[in-house]
């Protein structure tokens, strides 16, 4: 940071670029064809310039909005593959790093995820290209690795992998996380992008006019990633996040239609996904989240009993803490009815109870004390037992088994 201050040229440079909106950046660096209307666009909006009437109706378009957000602090952009987002946001970190940082302590970064540090390196060789091929550029790199950048006035570009373990403590001035959907631990069968999240957020808070930027295909109808599309994805009332979501001829009319021909012939539904900007229905949880809320009586958590009691058999279920402090416990009663055989086996559940951390248990003795396991386990009632009619409908999950 010194050197910048004390070198005219430099410090003359920074005053400058800090100027620079996305779409001189993008001239700047080159991204002049027709095709890269729509992002200038998005970055428009980034900027929090104004668009005018055309402009609007592409931004309703892609956002499902009619309002721009007022304090946006996140961008989320589901888009088909081939549609540009990745190089879209290498030109974000360039403008990110271009950029100075007063009362920041230690070292603003600028990052580049993805699932793995190789990934990632797309991300960063289109920024790095950004800087070799522009000549004023060039003079503000110190120093440079094959994952990281160092310029002169103290901002680094880097690459990491997303574990969100090692994000924790950096002061973060700008994270593009690279096709967030696909993230995934094998470890916990799960996918990590929630707690990656968590812990970029903080570190974020630590640099002035910091942004989140995540692009991504989408996949499955789970994770942090569906859950921002279905929270904000057409909300004029959020102020701080925006989803922007587009097939990718939308984004990139010049992408080539005979690719997306050929797949959409061999599997339609991948091809949805892949250039169409659609959730995936195949490979993800047992149940999709559609199918769910049909078998589900909102606001519902116990059924009144109805006599006669003792026809039906009933099952509990139960699901214990896990012990991190933060998850509950959970218990499930129900029963199986199948209409005396007149139709399909429906499962009703008849209650369920949620008890939310902290907990206190007391202290554990006998075998527990030792370390071995105890197992919690129902015992079926001797004899078999025929369920009973009921006279209201329920909703069969038979189709869903």
């Amino acid at each position: 940071r010194r050197q910048a201050a004390s070198d005219p040229l430099t410090r003359g440079l920074l005053g400058s670029l800090i100027a620079l909106s996305t779409n001189d950046w993008m001239t700047r660096l080159g991204l002049t064809e027709p095709s890269w209307a729509t992002w200038r666009i998005v970055g428009k909006v980034l900027d929090g310039l104004p668009l005018d009437a055309a402009e609007m109706m592409v931004y309703t378009q892609l956002t499902g909005r009619t309002t721009t957000p007022t304090d946006l602090r996140e961008l989320w952009c589901l888009a088909g593959r081939g549609s540009g987002k990745t190089t879209f946001m290498a030109v974000q970190a360039v403008r990110m790093a271009c950029r100075g940082y007063l009362g920041v302590r230690g070292i603003p970064r600028v990052l580049l995820l993805a699932f793995v540090r190789d990934q990632a390196s797309i991300a960063f060789e289109f920024a790095s290209e950004f800087f070799d091929r522009d000549r004023e550029l060039r003079k503000l790199i110190t120093g440079r690795t094959k994952t990281e950048l160092t310029l002169a006035h103290g901002v680094r570009l880097q690459t990491l992998a997303s574990n969100w373990r090692s994000l924790r403590g950096y002061a973060v001035a700008a994270a593009l996380c690279d096709e967030i959907a696909y993230w995934w631990s094998d470890l916990t069968d799960a996918n990590p992008a929630e707690e990656i999240v968590r812990a970029l957020r903080p570190g974020l808070g630590k640099c002035p006019g910091s942004r989140l930027l995540a692009a991504t295909t989408p996949w499955i109808e789970e994770g942090i990633t569906y859950d921002v599309v279905q929270k904000h994805f057409g909300q004029d009332a959020s102020a701080h996040i925006l989803v922007v979501r587009a097939p990718t001829r939308v984004l990139n009319p010049a992408y080539d239609d005979t690719t997306i021909a050929i797949a959409e012939g061999e599997d339609p539904e991948s091809a949805a996904s892949e250039y169409g900007a659609a959730w995936r229905v195949a490979g993800g949880t047992l149940v999709t989240p559609a199918a769910y809320d049909r078998c589900v009586d909102a606001d519902v958590v116990e059924r009144a009993p109805e006599p006669p009691l003792g026809d039906d058999y009933y099952v509990a279920a139960l699901d214990i803490s896990g012990g991190t402090g933060q998850d509950s416990a959970a218990l499930s009663i129900g029963h199986v009815e199948d209409q005396d055989g007149a139709g399909p086996e429906t499962y009703v559940q008849d209650v369920l109870v949620e008890v939310l951390p902290p907990f206190d248990p007391p202290p554990c003795s006998g075998s527990l004390r030792s370390g071995r396991r105890s197992h919690l386990r129902s015992e079926p009632s001797p004899g078999p037992r025929r369920p009973r009619r009921r006279s209201r409908s329920r909703s069969s999950c038979a189709q869903e088994r």
